[in-house]
């Protein structure tokens, strides 16, 4: 959940509809959502990135349970114990 904070609110008073409406939504809910796919692309993305800064940075898996940004699942090429 997002942190409490104020956000702009909007009172509704008509309603219309076109006859050539189009209506824009994105899906959030129980995964897979739209953030569990966007999640998916942003590995592919992430991954290199990261391994520029993290050489020991095998692989990175976001899971749509953690909203696919919240949590995050590294495999690491561990250099030393400890």
């Amino acid at each position: 959940y997002n942190e409490v904070d104020s956000f702009p609110v909007f009172t509704v008073t008509n309603i219309t509809q076109r006859e050539d409406a189009i209506y824009h939504s994105t899906y959030t809910g129980r995964p897979p959502d739209e953030p569990a796919v966007l999640g998916v692309a942003l590995n592919e993305v992430i991954v290199p990135i990261l391994q520029k800064q993290f050489p020991e940075i095998v692989d990175i898996y976001l899971p749509p349970e953690g909203c696919s940004y919240r949590l995050a699942v590294l495999t690491i090429k561990k250099q030393y114990s400890g």
